[in-house]
């Protein structure tokens, strides 16, 4: 333990403020910034899941320890693009049904997905994996999405009782194309555009 800090260093020591002068300073978003809002949250937990796939990737034996943080961070993500992506249709489409709250994502997509089917009426097989993939991260993860932040639930039961292998690899590369097809989705639905991304 004899490069961890003793905690006595940080008893006048600020964590949040309003200067920083080390060399790993982050800012808040602050009102400047809050057109960017959605974007940071949405990109931040993704490039911290692959970030830390990518120092870890070979490394056989850690895969266990950071597996469940990777899991949360891209779920997370995908719940972030998700609700965006709702939004986004309840501003656009006022007249669209949509249910909010609530964390599990196929309740999201499916409000979505209603909604782009009038848009897109032929691109059904995007809708089936994207759905297929989702469903994936609801069975394993459902509601209210804490399999992946806890090891037990609040009646002292395990979160995770199957033995489910998980290969990072494959879920990244979901995760990309998921992320990558609803932001475009939310994008061509913002600029107005009447029909399905490319």
């Amino acid at each position: 333990m004899s490069d961890i800090e003793s905690p006595s260093r940080f008893r006048s020591q600020v964590i949040f403020g309003d200067a920083c002068d080390g060399t790993m300073c982050a800012w808040l978003l602050d009102k400047s910034m809050e057109g960017s809002r959605p974007a940071i949250y949405i990109d931040g937990y993704k490039v911290a899941a692959d970030t830390i796939l990518q120092q870890f990737q070979d490394e056989k034996g850690t895969l266990e320890l950071i597996v469940y943080p990777v899991m949360f961070l891209y779920r997370h993500h995908l719940e972030l693009s998700l609700k965006h992506l709702r939004s986004t249709i309840g501003e656009r489409f006022p007249n669209q049904q949509l249910n909010s709250g609530g964390h599990g994502l196929k309740r999201i997509w499916d409000d979505c997905v209603q909604c782009l089917r009038i848009q897109a009426s032929d691109d059904e097989e995007n809708f089936s994996g994207v759905t297929q993939i989702i469903r994936q991260f609801d069975d394993v993860d459902p509601h209210p999405a804490e399999n992946f932040r806890y090891s037990q639930t609040l009646k002292g039961e395990p979160t995770q009782t199957g033995k489910e292998c998980i290969d990072l690899s494959v879920v990244r590369a979901a995760v990309d194309s998921v992320s990558a097809y609803l932001g475009a989705w939310t994008m061509s639905i913002q600029m107005g555009i009447d029909h399905r991304p490319e």
